[in-house]
């Protein structure tokens, strides 16, 4: 019954510890290198589904699509966890289910902070004391004392033999680690246990998974270009190039003609094939939505990642335009807006895929009764004169999968090899540690039936050993000297047999000589090892 309840004790330490390992890989926070980081829900922008105080569980993921719940960090208030509702360019736009606006920054990937798991409702409440450096230095000390406590207890466990006197390990001349290991079969049964408990579960999570994986594989690029626009003065001195150019103001009284142009530019991270069409327009509206449009160059093609669009427009036409819409509606405006717009389509294709997008940024200039001036600040802040726009061809390549173990990666093709060849390996010990066990036990000179046959002396076997005075055991280094002990002192030869022990006994006196085949000795042998 000891033996058995060692061996359910020795086991149960060995998984103990496999699966705590295995809930570290789990769940380690990423400061530790884990996969893990937890994130204390502060507001009710996500509800109705996560609520102010849950604790929200979240791990790396190698891509995000649109309806994933992220975390990302924000450069001003820290982790947001909320809702992808799309992309623009390498950016990703959030919102929160609650909330009636999209976040106001768009992160990039490398601030995304990982996909949520799982949630806990309330346990933030838990945690949030623990944040405070009074109450972790308190947690700190508990976790110490406690493995401090257990290492004592531990080692308490292991005096324990020598406080009830029992005699140190058997010193066996001439005999190997593997004899040494299978005469303590409870802790090897349980190292290879637990040992082909961890290759198992690599071999589950291993061949759960694909060998290889989907991963966004997204190529971005970039449409940019420059407007410049110049109108010919009738007094030249008016300005320092004798003519209107880019920036100026240009006047009704001094010029008619405004000549405009763009310059475009398609740019990109891979080589790509452009081609497209392209049309410049100028646009002429008012404050309530009315618009008219004058043609400045009519729609051609052009391949390639560069072109220029020009064209003129007349001061003297948009006035018959503004003074016709005046004088059949009755309506006067102080003011109206002219737009330089160039219309691009491009098709073409990136690292092999096909891709289509438009480009149709805007110069903007105020009109009023005495001159044409461009509006600097009608771009949101952007350059009006060179605009640009980040576009994104998404697509997916295939990539080596991977399981993740704390500080490194293990692909799943090598993560399979592994756990067929540990377990493989867990095998071959096993099949060698029984082969030891079976051969100490076997007819190679230690079982009854071949010391009785091989000396002619009884063996009989006993419930306990006997239990001789203190300092009178005497290990002995074969079953051979055991025999001859035997045969000098006129005596029989005890044994004592259970569930992985096996032992000989020679009574002699007040002396007992013992020689040890299998195990650990019995609690009531008392004695102590000669040399």
């Amino acid at each position: 019954m000891k033996t058995r309840r060692t061996l359910l004790a020795s086991l149960g330490s060995a998984m103990t510890l496999v699966l705590v390992i295995v809930a570290w890989v789990a769940f380690a926070p990423t400061k530790l290198g884990g996969q893990v980081s937890y994130v204390i829900v502060s507001g009710n922008s996500m509800e109705p589904g996560m609520h102010r105080g849950d604790l929200a569980v979240v791990r790396r993921s190698h891509s995000y699509t649109e309806g994933d719940v992220v975390t990302y960090r924000h450069p001003e208030i820290g982790p947001v966890i909320h809702r992808i509702i799309g992309r623009e360019g390498e950016r990703f736009v959030f919102k929160g289910d609650h909330n009636d606006f999209i976040d106001g920054h768009h992160p990039v990937e490398a601030e995304l902070i990982g996909e949520l798991w799982f949630r806990v409702p309330s346990a933030g409440r838990l945690m949030r004391p623990l944040q405070e450096q009074k109450y972790a230095a308190v947690l700190i000390v508990l976790a110490l004392a406690g493995l401090g406590g257990g290492a004592g207890a531990a080692a308490s466990r292991k005096r324990s033999p020598e406080r009830e006197g029992a005699p140190p390990q058997a010193a066996h001349t001439g005999g190997t680690v593997m004899q040494s290991i299978t005469r303590n079969w409870e802790d090897g049964l349980a190292t290879l246990g637990a040992a082909a408990f961890a290759f198992l579960v690599l071999a589950l999570v291993s061949f759960g998974r694909p060998v290889t994986r989907e991963v966004p594989d997204n190529v971005t690029y970039t449409q940019s270009g420059e407007f410049t626009y110049s109108a010919q003065a009738m007094n030249g001195a008016l300005y320092d190039s004798a003519a209107a150019t880019t920036g100026d103001p240009v006047y009704r009284r001094q010029s008619d003609r405004v000549d405009v142009s763009f310059h475009y530019r398609f740019t990109s991270k891979r080589p790509a094939e452009v081609s497209g069409s392209q049309r410049l327009v100028a646009e002429l509206g008012d404050d309530s939505g009315w618009k008219r449009t004058f043609e400045l160059q009519p729609e051609v093609s052009f391949s390639g990642g560069e072109f220029t669009a020009a064209g003129a427009f007349s001061l003297q036409e948009i006035g018959a335009a503004i003074e016709q819409l005046e004088n059949e509606t009755g309506v006067h405006n102080q003011s109206y807006t002219v737009s330089v717009v160039p219309q691009v389509s491009i098709a073409g294709s990136m690292a092999g895929r096909p891709f289509e997008d438009t480009f149709d940024p805007a110069m903007e200039f105020k009109l009023d009764p005495f001159q044409l001036s461009l509006l600097k600040d009608s771009n949101n802040g952007k350059d009006t004169l060179a605009p640009s726009a980040e576009g994104l061809s998404e697509g997916k390549r295939s990539e080596t999968n991977t399981v993740n173990l704390l500080f490194f990666e293990l692909g799943v093709a090598t993560g399979r090899w592994v756990s067929l060849l540990g377990l493989g390996l867990v095998m071959a010990a096993a099949g060698v540690f029984i082969l030891g066990a079976i051969r100490r036990m076997g007819p190679a000179g230690d079982s009854p039936q071949s010391v009785q046959a091989k000396y002619g002396l009884p063996v009989i076997t006993v419930r306990s050993a006997p239990a001789p005075k203190a300092n009178a055991v005497i290990d002995v280094a074969s079953v051979d000297d055991l025999a001859r002990v035997a045969e000098r002192e006129g005596s029989v030869i005890l044994q004592e047999m259970r569930p992985g022990y096996h032992c000989y006994f020679v009574q002699a006196g007040s002396v007992v000589y013992r020689f040890q085949v299998l195990g650990t000795p019995s609690r009531n042998f008392r004695g102590a090892e000669a040399a």
